[in-house]
């Protein structure tokens, strides 16, 4: 089983947390969009077996349009063999209104990975994240009854000042909700985002190791007696309904990365695309080395 990966480096705003590679001007947002259809068209006999799992990642990959999504996944199936079995698209809660929601069911996304991450509006806000508690409620229903019914949430543990008491809050309404997949991470003070500067700095301290391994613990007893399998260390799901992309990291099995600062293995070399928006669609439209 092969997968691609697309990165869409956009976000609308920077969370404290967060050191993925993105950019909060999307100015140049059609001009990467072209440049992904154009590198699939030139990448297209990196991988020797079918493409099964589509996985649209970033960044706010929900910041694409339902067509601009619609038109990547048609070079996909112009340039590689496809027996598509998971298609997935990471969104924002408050970028999945219900009209959009209708659009994107028109299209082969057939699984939503939502980045809730808590449901205490206070939490929310401190890590810049653009939605609120009931917005992210919201979402999750209206994807259910759009008829994307495989659904993701992402959760963080062990924020700064937070107790096993706060990890029970935001579990009992994730589960409450129509999700069948749950990954769980532990705030991590990566060195060049605000939280991690503000750890460095003394201004804020992370949560004591007793207490995020407090955290965790219940966290994995909670979903388990709810009938949510831990697959992997961050990762549960019910009904055997596994993250199938995802887990062909975990496998070895070969992957093709689209658009910057994205990772490709094809089992016998690692490449890795420029992480720079600009650097990239320029190297796309003049055809040259768009790789680092």
């Amino acid at each position: 089983m092969a997968g691609i990966y697309i990165h869409i480096p956009f976000c609308r705003q920077a969370c404290t947390y967060c050191d993925f590679h993105f950019s909060t001007s999307l100015n140049i947002k059609k001009e990467v969009v072209a440049a992904i259809k154009t590198e699939l068209e030139l990448r297209k006999n990196y991988l020797n077996e079918p493409v099964e799992t589509i996985y649209f990642g970033g960044g706010t990959p929900s910041l694409l349009s339902a067509a601009e999504i619609d038109a990547i996944i048609e070079a996909i199936f112009k340039n590689y063999a496809v027996d598509l079995k998971e298609c997935t698209l990471e969104a924002n809660p408050d970028d999945l209104a219900k009209s959009y929601l209708t659009e994107l069911a028109k299209t082969k996304v057939n699984r939503l990975s939502m980045g809730i991450q808590s449901f205490n509006d206070g939490v929310l806000k401190w890590m810049n994240r653009t939605h609120n508690s009931q917005t992210a409620i919201a979402a999750v229903k209206d994807a259910y009854r759009s008829g994307i019914q495989n659904i993701s949430i992402d959760l963080i543990y062990a924020t700064p000042n937070s107790t096993v008491k706060d990890i029970e809050k935001n579990l009992s309404i994730a589960l409450s909700l129509p999700v069948n997949h749950l990954s769980a991470y532990c705030l991590t003070a990566e060195e060049k985002t605000v939280y991690g500067k503000m750890v460095s700095t003394g201004k804020i301290s992370e949560a004591e190791q007793e207490n995020a391994q407090q955290q965790f613990l219940f966290l994995v007893h909670r979903a388990t007696e709810n009938g949510f399998e831990q697959y992997e260390i961050s990762n549960f799901c019910k009904n055997e309904n596994y993250a199938m992309h995802n887990t062909s990291y975990w496998k070895n099995r070969n992957y093709l990365g689209i658009g910057p600062s994205a990772h490709s293995y094809n089992g016998t070399s690692r490449q890795w695309n420029l992480k720079n928006n600009f650097s990239y669609v320029k190297a796309i439209k003049e055809n040259t080395s768009f790789l680092r």
